[in-house]
């Protein structure tokens, strides 16, 4: 199988392999009662052939490693799916951290490639771990949250923003005859004037809506909308739009005031926005952890305090490899 070249598989699927590439020269996946194991990698080594791609990159990282030819009926339950060389076997731990660190290295050029066309589409952004404040000729008012991005695109009958990565806050001047629209690539935001938060997370875009209103529209064929009024939230998804709920508007503004705020918010979640305040990668390397619940209210100055918090209060362990390369087990 001809695998896919490393810049065209998502970093989080290339995440995944390690982690699984990790855990197959693990001494446990080769022991004969270790069936759910197995049975897990065959059902995420067949869901998606980048899965398989990915993992041929972690094999050609290795080199020592070679990986059989698998066909769609394969199963690999009762016999390994990788051939090792005859050399010391590190334990889980240890091999999935320099596992990681491999992986790492592979995609860190990736992802500044992924960013900088972003820079170079935008008219605004700001760094990790940066809030910048934009002023544009009609008054309005754009707040970037750490790490974003928009692209402003103002004529005559409409005032029109892109936002291509991260979180924003919109301060829009009332103007009836001219609307303010949000773009994302889940959907639109449409104003005449008010303010709202919206923010970029994996498939789903979190519009907060602080007062006034705002009509969302789906980028689906069928352009769905749905109305919001104050205090109202919701999600706008590339498939349609999600339960209209009421919001913590504090919680939301949190990060104006330096703050990030979590109220049983999912392990996953949590890690993924810290990943977002500070430079380097924060990575789950057991998924279980998944869905562990976080709450607390921590600077988004340290968010390094927030790990100690997870590691000290929660089942959960971090291998530090350097300020870049965090791993939680």
């Amino acid at each position: 199988m001809a695998g896919k070249h490393t810049t065209d598989i998502p970093e989080t699927i290339l995440e995944q392999a390690a982690v699984w590439h990790a855990r197959v020269h693990d001494s446990d996946f080769q022991d004969p009662q270790s069936r759910q194991l197995k049975a897990q990698f065959n059902t995420w080594l067949l869901a998606d052939p980048l899965h398989r791609a990915a993992y041929d990159e972690m094999s050609s990282i290795w080199g020592v490693l070679t990986q059989p030819e698998l066909s769609e009926n394969d199963v690999v339950l009762d016999e390994p799916i990788v051939k090792q060389a005859p050399i010391k076997r590190a334990s889980w731990p240890l091999y999935a951290a320099v596992a990681s660190v491999a992986i790492f290295v592979a995609i860190a050029g990736v992802s500044w490639q992924q960013n900088w066309p972003l820079r170079l589409q935008s008219d605004y952004y700001s760094n990790v771990g940066e809030q910048t404040v934009v002023q544009l000729d009609d008054n309005s008012e754009i707040i970037l949250n750490t790490n974003s991005a928009i692209k402003v695109n103002y004529t005559n009958q409409l005032r029109e923003v892109s936002l291509l990565q991260g979180e924003a806050r919109f301060n829009v001047a009332k103007n009836n005859e001219r609307p303010f629209v949000v773009n994302t690539t889940q959907g639109t935001v449409t104003v005449t004037g008010t303010q709202f938060n919206v923010s970029l997370y994996n498939d789903s875009a979190t519009v907060s809506l602080f007062e006034g209103s705002v009509v969302l529209t789906s980028n689906q064929a069928s352009k769905l909308m749905q109305n919001l009024s104050e205090n109202q939230q919701a999600k706008l998804f590339s498939t349609g739009i999600g339960a209209v709920s009421e919001f913590d508007a504090a919680a939301v503004n949190a990060w104006q005031r330096g703050q990030l705020v979590f109220y049983s918010t999912a392990l996953s979640e949590v890690v993924a926005k810290l990943n977002r305040y500070r430079k380097g990668k924060i990575i789950i390397t057991d998924e279980s952890l998944n869905n562990l619940q976080i709450s607390g209210v921590f600077s988004i100055n340290d968010p390094d305090a927030a790990l100690e918090m997870i590691t000290e209060t929660l089942a959960v362990k971090q291998i530090r490899l350097t300020d870049y390369l965090v791993m939680l087990h």
